[in-house]
């Protein structure tokens, strides 16, 4: 697993989770900023998950392998329930609550993009 690439994700959806509630702030006021700051915790949760997770399947055998991916498949439920328990329940601003939550997508995509080729700790393809 490469380190640096999880690491970087990880720091660009906490800056991105940041500048996603100042963006819902201004566009919904206190309410969308406080459901934009929720979601992003919440994508700042799933993504710690997510890494714990992944990172623990590729050092482990197969039957232990077979474990955590279903532990993978109950998390995307458990954060699925979270969402829904957030939104209807406590009533958050659903549109603040996508744009902080959107902090995930935004690290899954613009940290690769942000480490340069060389500086990989396993090329693919070296002989």
């Amino acid at each position: 697993m490469n380190t640096r690439l999880l690491d970087r994700i990880a720091h660009i959806v906490a800056l991105s989770g940041v500048m996603l509630v100042l963006i819902a702030g201004l566009l919904y006021g206190a309410p969308g900023a406080l459901g934009a700051f929720v979601g992003a915790v919440v994508a700042n949760l799933n993504w710690m998950a997510i890494r714990w997770l992944t990172t623990s399947v590729a050092r482990q055998d197969i039957r232990r392998k077979n474990r955590l991916m279903a532990l993978l498949g109950f998390k995307t439920v458990a954060v699925l329930g979270i969402c829904w328990l957030l939104l209807t329940r406590l009533g958050l601003d659903a549109h603040g609550f996508v744009i902080g939550v959107s902090a995930l997508v935004i690290g899954v995509v613009v940290g690769p993009l942000t480490l340069s080729d060389s500086a990989d700790e396993s090329p693919q393809g070296a002989d």
